[in-house]
């Protein structure tokens, strides 16, 4: 059964070492749409940089770990296919990127709905972005409109929100 749901939740997949290993952690962003962008870019930062144990979807994340497999599998799947538990438990749609590595990936597996992913940005800072969706939920067509959509307020509001920004930088932020 798919829904649509009255905010959406990011999930934003970040690397972290824990116990010496590199791990892949999501924390997730209630209504982003309705966020200023210092506030996103907090966020992301504390998702970075934080001790793990205090940000709460990773210490979720960690606990959920302990579990035996049979266990974790049947949660897994509850949280994916009881509409209510989706957002809470993995977020309505993800973000992955790795281009700071001066990587891409074409098409990342994902369980969500739709995920969104860029490539390594360009010297004159064009860069890719992709979206990958659940063609079974949505079109094509919407997926176009969506990217669409997404470079006019990338280009509009969202920059002008940057230059705005002025002397604040995202870095001090």
């Amino acid at each position: 059964m798919w829904r649509e749901y009255p905010k959406s939740v990011a999930s934003i997949a970040v690397e972290r070492v824990y116990e010496n290993e590199p791990c892949v952690f999501f924390g997730r962003i209630v209504d982003p749409a309705n966020l200023p962008i210092w506030e996103i870019h907090s966020r992301i930062r504390q998702f970075a940089e934080a001790p793990i144990e205090t940000i709460p979807s990773f210490r979720k994340m960690l606990s959920f770990a302990r579990w035996p497999r049979p266990v974790r599998r049947a949660l897994l799947w509850l949280g994916l296919n009881l509409p209510r538990m989706r957002p809470g438990q993995f977020g309505t749609f993800g973000l992955s990127v790795y281009s700071s590595l001066g990587a891409e990936s074409l098409h990342p597996l994902t369980p969500l709905t739709s995920t969104l992913n860029y490539g390594v940005i360009d010297s004159d800072g064009t860069v890719w972005v992709r979206l990958i969706y659940d063609h079974r939920v949505f079109d094509g067509a919407t997926a176009a409109r969506a990217l669409d959509k997404l470079e006019k307020v990338l280009t509009g509001p969202i920059l002008a929100e940057l230059r705005g920004m002025g002397s604040r930088s995202l870095v001090a932020a």
